[in-house]
């Protein structure tokens, strides 16, 4: 990974304090229409899973595994068609599966999102988001009414350089 430490700082603290949710879709039979399904009712459940303030809140994720699909294409357009929607909702939305090729933040050689299951995943947006979030405006618009009053100057100076390129 090139430096030491978990690949999410989340996800170990969200099992320990039990504020990790999975639930598996056993058919290999999911279409786009099926999952996006899935998601709607992740980002409708999502925000009212306790805690839903508080420290501990950025610890709580959900994940929904797709064991028995082999067409990874879904995972892609549901996590893409579905993103702006969490985006807006205060959450992310993250495609995970075995081969994904989409690279890590600061190495164009990691790839982070490479998992042994094919799975969507839905957390809490954080301060430290805002590289996920530069693609698009409404993207960054929703970052910054959340967190504009605390986004530190290196962070603002990141945004500033991607929203000229």
């Amino acid at each position: 990974m090139g430096r030491a430490g978990p690949v999410c700082p989340f996800a170990g603290p969200s099992v320990e304090r039990r504020l990790f949710w999975a639930g598996i879709v056993e058919s290999g039979n999911v279409d786009s229409a099926s999952m996006s399904a899935i998601v709607e009712d992740m980002a409708d459940i999502f925000p009212e899973l306790s805690p839903r303030d508080g420290k501990d809140a950025i610890l709580k994720a959900i994940v929904a595994v797709f064991p028995n699909i082999a067409d990874f294409d879904i995972i892609d357009t549901v996590q893409a068609h579905g993103k702006s929607k969490f985006i807006k909702k205060g959450m992310m939305l993250g495609q995970f599966y075995p081969g994904c090729l989409e690279p890590g933040l600061w190495n164009d050689d990691f790839r982070p999102l490479d998992a042994p299951l094919p799975m969507l995943a839905v957390r809490q947006m954080v301060s430290t988001d805002y590289p996920f979030l530069t693609a698009r405006s409404e993207w960054m618009a929703a970052y910054l009414k959340r967190f504009a009053p605390t986004v530190p100057s290196p962070a603002r100076a990141f945004i500033v350089a991607k929203m000229r390129s």
